[in-house]
């Protein structure tokens, strides 16, 4: 600065040094902030522990409550108490959510139309608890669906049999039905003569 006076040349420096701290001042900000994420991850991990990932990914109300109460727990023991109250009053809202999921799922909350049309249309059910050779592999209901199976067999089984041994009974009455008939005709007929 050629030529400045010694006002300028204060002025100068001023400036620099404000922005010197100004740039300071950001910097430790982001670092503040960074310390700061890391902690509250640091914190998240310690409270909610390692997931599995079969866990993370469900996302079952029941997971969750168990993780919100363990992690309660663990904020108790680390004298944390406002998260560990706001921790257990989130398990009970899981915990509310799993009985009314319970609830929404259940036999008597089925609309009727549906449970009409799972009795008396076999393609509706054939198609529902279709089973293929890569089921057993892949598909999550297999045993369900298997035990639908079975089941159905097994009734299949026990209606044939009962089909079978009415017909036999019919079949046992026609023949005495005959017999009778025939005895009592030759019963008409040994009296005429």
């Amino acid at each position: 600065m050629h030529g400045a006076t010694k006002r300028d040349w204060g002025d100068q420096i001023a400036v620099e040094t404000a922005r010197a701290r100004e740039a300071a001042q950001e910097e430790a900000e982001k670092a503040r902030q960074a310390e700061e994420a890391a902690a509250q991850a640091a914190m998240a991990q310690a409270l909610f522990g390692p997931l599995t990932a079969e866990d993370a990914h469900e996302g079952k109300a029941a997971v969750l409550a168990s993780t919100a109460m363990i992690a309660s727990g663990r904020a108790m023991l680390m004298r944390m108490l406002p998260e560990a109250q706001a921790l257990a009053r989130l398990a009970e809202v899981y915990v509310r959510l799993m009985d009314r999921q319970a609830k929404a799922n259940s036999f008597e909350t089925t609309p009727l139309e549906i449970l009409l049309a799972a009795r008396f249309d076999p393609e509706m059910m054939s198609a529902r608890f279709a089973l293929t050779p890569e089921s057993k592999y892949d598909d999550p209901d297999y045993e369900l669906k298997s035990l639908y199976w079975k089941q159905w067999r097994i009734e299949t089984e026990a209606h044939r049999d009962e089909v079978m041994d009415a017909r036999r009974e019919a079949a046992q009455a026609r023949r005495e039905m005959r017999e009778a008939k025939e005895a009592l005709e030759a019963l008409k007929a040994s009296i005429a003569s």
